[in-house]
């Protein structure tokens, strides 16, 4: 709430975007907190099939790293590695094996950005994965850089 509204006051924006694709939790507390600031709520990604959230995010060029695991059936291998076509195939088989929300909005696990159309920079990230468990574990990033494109 202090972050948005500082935002509106500050910068005066008037609308938030929210990238809940089905926690209702989600949406009621975002819901909530932008009609009590007066700002419009848009969620471009709500409803959309989980299946095919992450093909989306690379058909827009959007270059992503898994940073933390804590779901069983989610490889730590992929810990620190962009995601590829091929990984996100296999994704969809343990997700439908292990039942695990396939576009992560559960926790099950974190991912971080490294590249998007926007960026003037792609982000480097160098580091280590962490394994806690078989299917819990964080990569701890020693080094990020911006890399021209």
């Amino acid at each position: 709430y202090t972050v948005l509204k500082r935002v509106r006051d500050v910068y005066g924006v008037e609308v938030a975007v929210l990238g809940a694709i089905k926690s209702r939790y989600q949406l009621r507390v975002f819901r909530d907190i932008t009609s009590s600031l007066k700002l419009e709520l848009y969620t471009p990604l709500w409803s959309i099939p989980e299946e095919s959230y992450l093909e989306a995010l690379l058909d827009h060029g959007i270059s992503f790293t898994i940073i933390s695991v804590t779901s069983m059936g989610i490889p730590l291998s992929l810990l620190g590695k962009v995601i590829t076509r091929e990984d996100v195939e296999k994704l969809k088989t343990l997700a439908v094996r292990y039942g695990f929300n396939l576009s992560f909005e559960g926790g099950e696990a974190e991912t971080l950005v490294v590249d998007a159309p926007l960026f003037k920079y792609r982000i480097s990230v160098k580091g280590r994965a962490v394994a806690i468990s078989d299917c819990e574990g964080y990569y701890v990033i020693s080094k990020c850089s911006l890399v021209k494109k």
